[in-house]
């Protein structure tokens, strides 16, 4: 048997495969799996939740900036309606609006004043009648001074530039004590180079002076040897 003959000789049949059976060309990529679908489709559901849940944060956000904003705005109007409300109140209280309240009633300024003392019903003092004095003069005002929104703004403005002078006041302090703190550290580093200049300076003269005494020292014993 040649080489090309077996080659061209059918193989044997596996044992328990039916005869007669064709072969078929599969094409295209095998199906995906069951497990593989529900896990995408989770996470396709997984992330539209998070879009969904990042729009309505990102809108609650947003509603709780402009209610923010409004409460702002309301909190503005109600310390100004204060402000107007203890200016009233000051107002009502003074000597002033007492006395236009009581001529209104009909009352007359009292000359002498009497005490009653409850414990025994003594009367202590000399009380006479009072009579309307028509030289008596009392300056009152119509209206309680109400500050306008322009006098508020313009009494922000100049509380705010009270604090910005103050805090441009400690800046420029600040800044001085730094240099005079550098100006101290220069003057520090310069005595000590000075110091230090001096020190090697005396140190050189020291030196010389001692080569020069070894040299005057080793000068006759030199001689001695030459002779």
């Amino acid at each position: 048997m040649s080489l090309s003959s077996a080659a061209r000789a059918p193989l044997p049949r596996p044992a328990g495969m039916p005869r007669g059976g064709t072969l078929h060309v599969v094409s295209g990529r095998p199906p995906l799996a069951r497990g593989t679908a529900a896990f995408a489709v989770v996470c396709l559901g997984l992330l539209a939740a998070g879009l969904v849940a990042l729009l309505l944060l990102n809108i609650a956000l947003g509603r709780g900036s402009y209610t923010l904003h409004g409460l702002g705005g309301r909190v503005g109007e109600l310390t100004d309606r204060g402000d107007s409300i203890r200016a009233d109140l000051v107002y009502q209280r003074s000597a002033a609006s007492l006395a236009q309240r009581a001529l209104a009633l009909g009352m007359v300024p009292a000359r002498t004043a009497a005490f009653l003392r409850l414990s025994d019903g003594a009367v202590l003092g000399v009380a006479s009648v009072g009579t309307r004095d028509t030289g008596f003069t009392v300056i009152t005002r119509t209206e309680p001074p109400v500050k306008t929104p322009e006098q508020i703004a313009a009494e922000r403005a100049k509380v705010a530039a009270r604090k910005a002078a103050q805090e441009q006041a400690k800046k420029d302090a600040a800044a001085e004590a730094a240099a005079v703190a550098a100006a101290k550290r220069s003057a520090a580093a310069a005595q000590a180079a000075a110091a230090q200049k001096a020190a090697a300076q005396k140190a050189a003269a020291q030196k010389a002076a001692a080569q020069k005494a070894a040299a005057q020292k080793a000068k006759p014993g030199t001689v001695a040897t030459t002779r």
